[in-house]
C-alpha cells in the first residue's frame, strides 16, 4: 500500500501541464478548452523513486492508429506489466509524431494502469483564463496553438483547484469554483438529453474516438471491449454523457459474465 500512496501522489504544479482539446469562438470572442496532463518526465521520476532507476522498464509497439506503451515493474519479487496506447500527435512521417505518440501512451499506461496522475480526472472542464491574438508582454503561464479556424492565438492557462497539485487531493473536485475569467472564455453549454434513451438508441450510438470511430455502440460494446475501457480513461467529467448512458444501459441488458468489465483484463 505504501508504494500505491507514493504512486497516487499528487503532483507539483511545475510537473503537470496543459494541451488543447477544442477551440471556437462565440459571440466574437475566441475560447479554448483545455486538459490536464502529468509531464512525461514527471512520471519517470516518480517510478524512479517507487521501483528504483532499474526496478522498471518501457517498451513501445507502432500500430496503424497510434502507439501501445508496456510498462513493466518489479514489485516484491513480482513483475507487474501493464499496456496502454495513443494516437500520433501528427500524421505518420511528420516530425515528432512518434515522438508524441510515445510520451502520450505512457501518461496513459500510467494511469490506468498505475493511477499516476489519475486524480486529475476529477477536474472538471477547464478553460483558458484569457484568449488573445498579440503575444502578451510577460509570456510566462501562456502559450501559442493553432485554433480550430486556422488562427494562431496565444491562451493563458487555467487556473487549477488547490487540491490538483498538493497533499489535499481527497476533497471532492466538485467544491471547485469556477473564475470570472474562465466564464466568460467558455462556450454556450450543452446537454445531451438521455432520458429517452433506449437500448436500440444505446446500440445505435456512433462511437466517438479511436479508431473505431463512427462505429455503432453495440458492436464496440460486443466486440472490443479494450475500447471502452480506453473511453473511460479519456472521457472526462461532463464529456460524452449521452455515450455513457449508453453503455450503463448496454451493461443492464447484458448477462453479468458478458459485459465488458468482465473481460476486461
Amino acid at each position: 500500500m505504501m508504494t500505491q500512496n507514493k504512486l497516487q501522489a499528487v503532483f507539483d504544479k511545475e510537473e503537470l501541464e496543459f494541451k488543447v482539446q477544442a477551440s471556437g469562438e462565440s459571440n466574437g470572442k475566441y475560447w479554448v478548452q483545455v486538459a490536464t496532463y502529468v509531464q512525461a518526465r514527471a512520471i519517470q521520476e516518480r517510478l524512479d523513486n517507487c521501483f528504483g532507476f532499474d526496478g522498471w522498464s518501457v517498451a513501445y509497439r507502432e500500430t496503424p492508429s497510434g502507439v501501445l506503451c508496456r510498462l513493466k515493474a518489479i514489485y516484491d519479487g513480482r513483475e507487474i506489466i501493464k499496456e496502454d496506447g495513443a494516437e500520433l500527435t501528427g500524421k505518420i512521417g511528420e516530425p515528432n509524431a512518434l515522438k508524441g505518440g510515445c510520451s502520450g501512451a505512457l501518461k496513459r499506461v500510467a494511469s490506468s494502469g498505475f493511477g499516476i496522475g489519475r486524480y486529475l480526472y476529477k477536474l472538471p472542464k477547464m478553460y483558458a483564463e484569457e484568449v488573445q491574438k498579440d503575444k502578451p508582454k510577460d509570456t510566462i503561464g501562456w502559450h501559442k496553438s493553432k485554433m480550430k479556424g486556422g488562427q494562431w492565438m496565444w491562451w493563458k492557462e487555467p487556473t487549477l483547484p488547490y487540491w490538483a497539485y498538493t497533499n489535499e487531493c481527497d476533497k471532492q473536485a466538485t467544491t471547485t469554483t469556477t473564475t470570472e475569467a474562465q466564464k466568460k472564455s467558455q462556450p454556450p453549454t450543452t446537454t445531451h438529453d438521455t432520458s429517452e434513451m433506449t437500448l436500440d438508441k444505446a446500440s445505435h450510438l456512433k462511437w466517438p474516438i479511436g479508431k473505431l470511430k463512427g462505429t455503432a455502440l453495440g458492436i464496440v460494446y460486443k466486440n472490443s471491449p479494450d475500447q471502452i475501457k480506453y473511453f473511460y480513461g479519456y472521457a472526462h467529467e461532463g464529456k460524452f454523457e449521452d455515450i455513457k448512458a449508453a453503455i450503463k444501459i448496454l451493461d443492464e441488458a447484458t448477462p453479468e459474465n458478458k459485459r465488458w468489465k468482465a473481460r476486461v483484463s
